[in-house]
């Protein structure tokens, strides 16, 4: 199955307080984009393979504000994975990965 997903930057209220619907948000914890990888990496946190490569491409920023500053120039690009099977098991390849080719 293929999609397209977007995502967008916006600075949140320090105090704001996301609220779960239960279904198809069931928690939350404020990570930053280096932390959620690093927590990813551990085990203790799933993270889809878009929300991931997104994740990687903001962790350079310093701050929000740098991000919000720079996002109006940055490049937006499709990205297409492959799938592949081996061993019995499926493996997303992105573009950057030298078996993606």
């Amino acid at each position: 199955m293929r999609y397209d997903t977007r995502f967008f930057v916006a600075a949140a209220f320090a105090d704001g307080t996301p609220v779960p619907d239960g279904v198809e948000i069931v928690g939350f914890r404020w990570l930053g984009a280096e932390a959620a990888l690093a927590t990813h990496g551990a085990g203790e946190l799933t993270l889809p393979t878009p929300t991931r490569e997104i994740l990687r491409s903001i962790a350079p920023y310093s701050s929000v504000a740098a991000l919000l500053e720079a996002a109006p120039r940055r490049e937006i690009r499709t990205v297409r994975p492959r799938i592949v099977v081996s061993e019995g098991r499926e493996r997303i390849l992105l573009p950057d990965d030298p078996a993606w080719y």
